[in-house]
């Protein structure tokens, strides 16, 4: 089953022109348009906005997305996730926290038949909420919970597949405490110094014909953020919502041959072209939190299909599952 996404032509003329306030040279669109799949290339699928927990059928959920990845023709050499892939580290005592990232790794080991490329969403940071009384001072506080549960040496790294280069992002950063100025309170979305420094450099390395792919939680770029139900302005966008580092970010990767900006979080579809690079915000594999469709968007996941010359086709599937009442 294919969701097709109108979204009364995708925001309409209102939302075109807050695009245009931010970037020249950009469209908006849905799907990307069609290619021609290269034999030389190789496909791969993304995952987002899992949020596994115990509750509402999300583990048969994410079991019968997983199945219907396996189905696929051609098979995806692998699946990227795009953050959120548990439901939640944030606001939950470490026993609760620690037990989500359990479930999570076990459906995926048992079914997902792939390599799995993990990325940090806001919902994977442990404790930031300071609801449930933890404390900075619990060894896997904030991020290190992550790192330890996926065996990552951090939140952010690259690697190479069939020509290209994959970086896996961390834009998920602690807000201010507006009173106290003490971190964390919250989360807003950029990329920092030490991170920053590491792409640049990486990105400077990189063979310059090698084209690229970025995929971190919080869009860079996305046109929902103006689809929430409140009236938004351009120059008004919430931190929380889109990365505030979006032109400077763009503009980099333009310059480096980045074609693919994957993202998350917004648990709606768009894409928007800028220049060579297609930004891809995609729907969630949890559709709303397990509670049926999201403003219009079913639970699914990207299909993307990238051939050696850095052209790229994009599709979101709809799986097919029905919500638990």
């Amino acid at each position: 089953m294919k969701t097709t996404l109108t979204r009364r032509n995708f925001l309409g003329a209102s939302a075109t022109a807050a695009a245009a306030f931010t970037f020249r040279n950009i469209s908006v669109g849905a799907e990307t348009e069609s290619v021609s799949t290269d034999p030389a290339g190789f496909r791969f699928v993304h995952l987002t906005d899992i949020h596994i927990a115990p509750e509402k059928g999300a583990p048969e959920g994410l079991r019968a997305c997983l199945a219907t990845v396996d189905k696929l023709d051609p098979k995806p050499d692998f699946i990227l996730t795009g953050g959120d892939n548990v439901m939640d580290a944030l606001d939950q005592t470490h026993q609760r926290a620690k037990s989500l990232y359990e479930l999570f790794n076990k459906i995926m080991a048992d079914h997902a038949g792939l390599p799995v490329k993990i990325c940090l969403g806001n919902h994977e940071v442990f404790g930031w909420s300071n609801k449930k009384g933890v404390k900075p001072t619990d060894p896997l506080y904030g991020k290190k919970m992550f790192c330890e549960m996926h065996d990552l040496p951090g939140t952010y790294y690259r690697f190479d597949h069939k020509g290209w280069r994959f970086y896996v992002l961390d834009d998920v950063q602690p807000a201010v405490d507006p009173a106290t100025h003490n971190p964390p309170f919250g989360y807003v979305s950029y990329i920092d110094r030490p991170q920053m420094e590491w792409l640049e450099r990486d990105l400077c390395e990189k063979p310059a014909a090698m084209p690229a792919v970025v995929v971190c939680h919080i869009p860079i770029f996305s046109m929902t953020v103006f689809e929430d139900g409140k009236d938004r302005d351009a120059r008004n966008v919430p931190h929380d919502l889109m990365c505030r580092d979006a032109r400077a970010l763009a503009e980099l990767f333009n310059r480096h041959n980045v074609k693919l900006a994957l993202s998350g979080h917004m648990h709606q579809v768009d894409r928007v072209q800028f220049r060579d690079l297609t930004f891809v915000c995609d729907g969630a594999v949890s559709g709303g939190w397990w509670g049926g469709s999201f403003r219009g968007f079913e639970e699914g996941f990207g299909i993307l299909d990238l051939a050696p010359n850095g052209n790229l086709r994009y599709r979101y599937c709809d799986y097919g599952w029905i919500a638990r009442k």
